[in-house]
């Protein structure tokens, strides 16, 4: 977080993320910057892996399957634009927070996951 508030490579990554072509213009090499990036997610999603492996002792490959609409979402609930160039890591942690607690709270109210009413109209 701080890294991309406070270094010069993580305002060029916010940079890119506006608008590649003036990022270009001012300078910045943005394939560069790119792959930088996606090598700097693929090394922590691997981080992440070991991680996984170590705590639970197997790994799956399906094991997230289907929640990536969730991960848009608690993006989106946390003010990071989808376009990109807005947003921090707080806030996406926030959201993500936001939409656990509301999950968590409908269970506990009992609300139908399938949207059926408890009252049948007579």
């Amino acid at each position: 977080m701080v890294y991309l508030k406070q270094y010069r490579g993580g305002r060029e990554h916010y940079a890119i993320g506006s608008n590649p072509e003036a990022a270009r213009l001012a300078g910045i090499r943005v394939d560069r910057r790119v792959m930088m990036g996606f090598l700097l997610s693929g090394a922590i999603a691997g981080l992440a892996g070991v991680l996984w492996l170590a705590r639970f002792g197997t790994v799956d490959a399906s094991t997230a399957k289907g929640i990536e609409l969730q991960v848009v979402a608690a993006a989106v609930v946390g003010s990071v634009a989808i376009t990109g160039g807005v947003g921090t890591v707080a806030g996406a942690t926030l959201g993500a927070l936001v939409l656990g607690v509301i999950n968590i709270a409908l269970v506990v109210l009992r609300v139908s996951p399938s949207g059926s009413r408890r009252f049948r109209a007579r």
